[in-house]
């Protein structure tokens, strides 16, 4: 795999798909303009997350338009009128309208400017640190979105933690995508962490002021997936051959207030290496609905679908995945 395909942390576009656009690196959580510029462009309030103008990659741009706004300019589709992209002269960051990010976004709305500028047919209100004009200098969601924070492989002492994440990414994530019932029996027996991948040293994590944010790894033994519910677990004893058998990719989590900042991609990329390091040619995964946007986004190819019924008798969907492993 490329490493422009390892670096994709988000992809978006417009209504009718004549833009279509990749994110190389991390984007900022949203900001609401209250502007009256932004106003009339959107019809309302503006929403905009922002990345840095190296890391946005217009994939198929033919639709794509520019309107000249004095020292700024407002990126549309000329087919379908879509408002996406802002930009100013002199700015290394580019803002992306929130609504054509493809989702599960993992953004949150934290700040609203120009509030003194809202129109007034609405009281500003709700999520986000108000201001009545620009964001201020040095505001932390003002600058460049921050680095992908250090990963390290797992040891035993992290288990708690690593349990407690995933245990709250299902009850952040699932809810979208599964109903209560699957949701709620998924968060004991989904979340439930194999001590054979942090004892294999193949469990990684991501700290973030000696909090783990982020959590997954692989595995060189037979077993497909982790949790309390999964089946056949006497493979997890059996070691894979390298030559004839796929490496597996195991229990994926990441906090909500981390997702689609690179840190799953981050992972992945680590996964793969290791596993090619030992000989193996392929990678394979039980993937969750949640989690199938960011293997696709990966490289990874959907081969079919199947149903894990927990030891409580609730059944979710799974997807069964696999991508070859790149060259070094």
């Amino acid at each position: 795999m490329s490493d422009r395909a390892e670096a994709v942390r988000a992809t978006g576009g417009c209504l009718c798909g004549a833009v279509r656009y990749e994110v190389l690196g991390p984007l900022r959580d949203v900001v609401l303009c209250h502007c009256s510029h932004c106003r009339r462009t959107h019809g309302h309030v503006a929403a905009y997350a922002a990345c840095a103008r190296s890391d946005l990659v217009v994939t198929d741009g033919g639709g794509l338009r520019w309107y000249a706004d004095g020292d700024r300019e407002r990126g549309f589709c000329g087919g379908c009128g879509a408002s996406l992209f802002w930009r100013a002269a002199g700015r290394a960051t580019v803002s992306i309208a929130a609504g054509t990010i493809d989702p599960p976004t993992g953004l949150r709305t934290v700040g609203q400017i120009f509030v003194a500028s809202a129109g007034d047919y609405y009281a500003a209100g709700g999520e986000g640190e108000r201001f009545a004009d620009a964001l201020p200098p040095g505001w932390p969601g003002a600058g460049a979105p921050p680095p992908i924070p250090p990963q390290r492989l797992a040891v035993a002492a992290d288990a708690p933690a690593i349990a407690a994440l995933m245990r709250a990414s299902v009850l952040d994530v699932f809810p979208a995508f599964y109903d209560a019932r699957q949701t709620a029996s998924a968060a004991v027996h989904i979340a439930h962490l194999d001590m054979h991948l942090i004892e294999d040293g193949t469990y990684f994590v991501h700290t973030v002021g000696g909090e783990i944010v982020a959590c997954g790894g692989w595995s060189r033994r037979g077993k497909l997936f982790s949790g309390s519910g999964a089946e056949h677990d006497d493979d997890d004893e059996r070691l894979l051959d390298p030559a004839t058998e796929p490496a597996r990719v195991r229990a994926m989590f990441v906090r909500g207030d981390w997702t689609r900042r690179g840190l799953g991609r981050a992972i992945l990329a680590s996964c793969e290496r290791a596993a090619r390091l030992e000989g193996f040619r392929e990678l394979v995964l039980g993937a969750t609905l949640p989690g199938v946007p960011l293997y696709r986004a990966f490289g990874f190819e959907e081969i079919d679908r199947f149903t894990v019924t927990m030891p409580d008798g609730v059944a979710v969907t799974v997807a069964a995945m696999r991508r070859p492993i790149g060259d070094a």
